[in-house]
Order: C-alpha cells, then structure tokens, then sequence
C-alpha cells in the first residue's frame, strides 16, 4: 500500500539541505535520519548551493518593507465618519480624521 504524499515546509527543506552541506553523515544516513528520500536530499542540496551566491550577493538579504500609506487601506464605510477597525484607530492616532 502506497504512503500517502506528503509536503514538507520550506524550513523543513532548509533543514535537511543544511545537514548535508554540513557533510557530517552521508546522504543515505540522512535520508533515513529525516524519513526523506536520498534524491530528494540531493536536490535540496544542489539548490541550496546555487541560490547561496543570490542571498550573499548584491542586493541580497531581506528585503526592505515598502511604506505603507494609511489612506490607501483605509476602506470606505456606508455611514460617513463610521469606525472601520484597526485602521481608524491608527487615523485617530495620527491627527487625520477617519473616512476623509
């Protein structure tokens, strides 16, 4: 009887590829040690591996939050001067009137 497929989060992924860049075991010690296939750990890898010179590269890391403009997620309301939530709140804060 066939196991049912099952998909492993990217930080599972992470986990498994950094293991074997680190080289301490060999790919079928892992493979058993994750309960993952030997190919699937070589892909992983391989991956990690060629997308590495992206992240240390120029422009790489996280990337900057762009701003965020109160008046654009505010939504409007039926009934003019209404509180919509959260947003209101922060309009309040600010000194700018809510649903203007």
């Amino acid at each position: 009887m066939r196991r049912p497929r099952r998909n492993h989060s990217a930080a599972f992924k992470a986990k498994v590829a950094l293991a074997a860049v680190k080289g301490d075991r060999t790919v079928a010690q892992l493979a058993e040690h994750f309960d993952v296939h030997p190919n699937q750990i070589t892909t992983g890898k391989s991956q990690l591996e060629a997308s590495a010179s992206e992240i240390f590269g120029p422009g790489g890391g996280p990337q900057a939050a762009p701003a965020v403009d109160v008046k654009s997620l505010h939504t409007k309301s039926i009934i003019p001067g209404a509180s919509v939530g959260l947003v209101s709140v922060v309009e309040i804060a600010a000194g700018v009137s809510p649903g203007s």
